[in-house]
């Protein structure tokens, strides 16, 4: 019990000192800062869930999204309710000890236009940063130029930025997630060199080739770069993906105007593999053997919207894992390889729009317990439909389908 107070009173102390010498600084207290952040976004109108003891005398750590630590310094502070709006105030510098910070804004249909101010940028041990806007098409904001986060390692955001380099100097920086992105991948990508996940959605299109020095990126395990809207022209495909040979999901889409195969000696070091989709990439040739042979866990192949030829490797039995296979729009020939049969939890089979296909379906497809899609439809297979294939548990469903 006496251990107990004693404690108590020497972390009462340690508040107080840190109060004192906030106050001596010209400083605000952490209560200070995150009034003023309740009162910039719009905190009265969060409801009741969300604004908790917010501005009551209780510990900080019982309001809402707030943790503190054993000297009573907010680390941790979440704001994710429909009703924040506005911008998070510049006083956010003063909360020193913040580890992690996550906010949602919603400023549709209003004149805001800078949620996140540069001082966010300069907290010294942030490790975790979650930003997200949503504010209508067209509003960018910027990354300021110098930024210090020197323990940073996860960042997510929504938020149209368009020039990625101020992040390359992070050297901390393990997961990097930019789902609006508006803007060129720079060389300087290459300098993350502790990223194990990147993943840049272009809304708006890629502003240039995704460059080659990302395949400096050793560490990586997840990749996904994806371009909508306007599709990549003239660029060339970033052959230096298939150097990361430790790649577990590898996703690209429209981010390649020009044509280029899959080096089969590459794949085959791709021993981690577990989902590859490369959709409107440019890529033709033949699909290599060992991209089914070199993973044991290999679950989704996504080739949809290229220009591959040749037939599908027999060897694609040997990922018996396999769940998702997606080849349609392509130039493939040849016959569906029987060997699809061992692939036990194969769920999804598009091979639609590969008008140089024909022969039989096979039989073996009957073992596939777990099929739900199968399309074939504007290829040359025969529409004869094996008993086996039509006793399988969704076949109603698969026919629906099956040569639309």
């Amino acid at each position: 019990m006496k251990k107990n107070l004693c404690m108590a009173v020497a972390v009462a102390i340690a508040a107080a000192l840190a109060l004192a010498a906030c106050a001596g600084k010209g400083q605000m207290t952490d209560k200070e800062v995150l009034m003023k952040i309740y009162e910039d976004l719009n905190g009265k109108n969060w409801g009741e869930r969300f604004n908790k003891n917010w501005g009551s005398e209780l510990p900080l750590d019982e309001w809402y999204g707030v943790e503190v630590n054993e000297e009573g310094r907010v680390t941790k502070l979440s704001l994710s309710s429909d009703s924040v709006k506005g911008n998070v105030p510049a006083e956010i510098k003063y909360l020193t000890e913040l580890k992690a910070f996550k906010v949602t804004v919603n400023n549709k249909g209003t004149t805001h236009d800078k949620a996140i101010p540069a001082e966010v940028w300069q907290l010294p041990h942030l490790k975790e940063l979650r930003l997200y806007e949503y504010c209508g098409k067209g509003m960018q904001s910027e990354i300021p130029s110098e930024v210090n986060l020197p323990e940073l390692e996860l960042l997510y955001t929504n938020i149209q930025y368009a020039d990625m380099a101020p992040l390359c100097h992070i050297a901390t920086l393990s997961t990097l997630s930019m789902s609006d992105f508006n803007g060129a991948i720079p060389e300087e990508i290459c300098q993350l060199t502790n990223l194990t996940e990147l993943s840049l959605r272009a809304i708006e299109g890629l502003n240039g080739a995704v460059p080659n020095s990302i395949g400096k990126l050793t560490r990586l395990v997840k990749l996904e770069i994806t371009a909508d809207g306007k599709g990549q022209s003239g660029f060339a495909f970033p052959s230096a993906v298939w150097n990361l040979s430790g790649i577990k999901w590898l996703t690209l889409r429209n981010v390649s105007g020009l044509q280029s195969q899959i080096p089969a000696s590459k794949v085959g070091e791709m021993k981690q593999l577990t989902s590859m989709s490369i959709i409107q990439c440019g890529l033709n040739g033949p699909i290599p053997p060992q991209l089914f042979t070199a993973s044991g866990d290999l679950l989704v192949i996504d080739l949809t919207n290229n220009a591959l030829t040749g037939e599908i490797p027999a060897e694609v039995g040997h990922a018996a894992k396999l769940s998702n296979l997606m080849l349609s729009n392509n130039d493939l020939g040849g016959t569906i390889p029987a060997s699809l049969g061992n692939c036990n939890d194969l769920r999804v089979l598009t091979i639609k729009n590969n008008p140089k296909l024909g022969g039989e379906i096979p039989a073996s497809l009957g073992r596939c317990k777990k099929l739900a899609m199968f399309n074939l439809g504007h290829t040359a297979v025969s529409h004869n439909v094996p008993i086996p294939v039509r006793n399988l548990p969704k076949w109603n469903h698969i026919a629906t389908f099956l040569f639309m």
